[in-house]
C-alpha cells in the first residue's frame, strides 16, 4: 500500500480498479496453505492465487493436469481461513470446467471455501462455461490459454511477445465480458 492510502479492511474488486487508478502496483502471490496466507496477508497482498501449480509444486505431479478440484478446494480453503484482508483467487483443474455450463458454475467458485473469485483459462472453446459462470455472478478472470497448451508445446515458456507471436486462440475476440464490479 502506499504512504498515503490506507489498507482496506478487505480487499475487493473494486480496489484493484482503485490502485489501477492511482498507478500503484498491484500484488498477488501464489499460495497454498494457512500459515503462508497469514505471512503473505500481514505483510500487505493484495491478492492470493490458489492455483492448480499445487499439484506438481507441494503434490508430486509432473504437471498440473491430473489436479483434481477437491484437490484445489482443500488448497483454497486453507488460504482463506488464513487470509484476513487479502482477495482470494481460486484456480480451478481446467476440465473441471469442460462439459455442461452448470457444473462448471458449481465448480468455479464454493462460497464455503472462501474463494472470492475464480480464474478462468482455455479460450474460446471454454466459452459456454465462462459466460455461465459470468452470467451466475461469480467474479472471474480469464485468460487465452492453459497449462494444457503449455505442455503441448514441450514446457511452459514465454509465449505471444507479438500479436504475430500470440496463440491463435488469444487473439481470437472474446464472448463474454465480466459484469462491472459493485463497490459494497
Amino acid at each position: 500500500m502506499s504512504k498515503t492510502t490506507p489498507a482496506p479492511k478487505r480487499f475487493r474488486i473494486h480496489h484493484f480498479a482503485d490502485k489501477k487508478a492511482r498507478r500503484e502496483p498491484i500484488t498477488m502471490l501464489t499460495c497454498y496453505d494457512a500459515v503462508t496466507a497469514r505471512l503473505f496477508d500481514e505483510s500487505g497482498v493484495d491478492s492470493l492465487l490458489v492455483g492448480d501449480s499445487y499439484g506438481n509444486t507441494l503434490l508430486g505431479y509432473s504437471s498440473t493436469t491430473p489436479v483434481r478440484l477437491e484437490e484445489i478446494l482443500v488448497a483454497t480453503g486453507a488460504v482463506a481461513r488464513g487470509a484476513a484482508r487479502a482477495f482470494v483467487v481460486a484456480d480451478p483443474a481446467l476440465r473441471q470446467l469442460r462439459g455442461v455450463p452448470a457444473q462448471a458454475v458449481r465448480s468455479a467458485v464454493r462460497p464455503d471455501e472462501g474463494a472470492n473469485a475464480v480464474k478462468l483459462e482455455g479460450g474460446t472453446r471454454q466459452a459456454p462455461a465462462i459466460e455461465a459462470i459470468v452470467k451466475a455472478g461469480i467474479p472471474s478472470s480469464a485468460t487465452s490459454d492453459s497449462p494444457a497448451v503449455g505442455e503441448r508445446v514441450g514446457r511452459p515458456r514465454v509465449q505471444g511477445r507479438t500479436d504475430e507471436a500470440a496463440p491463435p486462440s488469444s487473439t481470437t475476440p472474446s464472448p463474454f465480458r465480466t459484469p462491472a464490479p459493485s463497490r459494497s
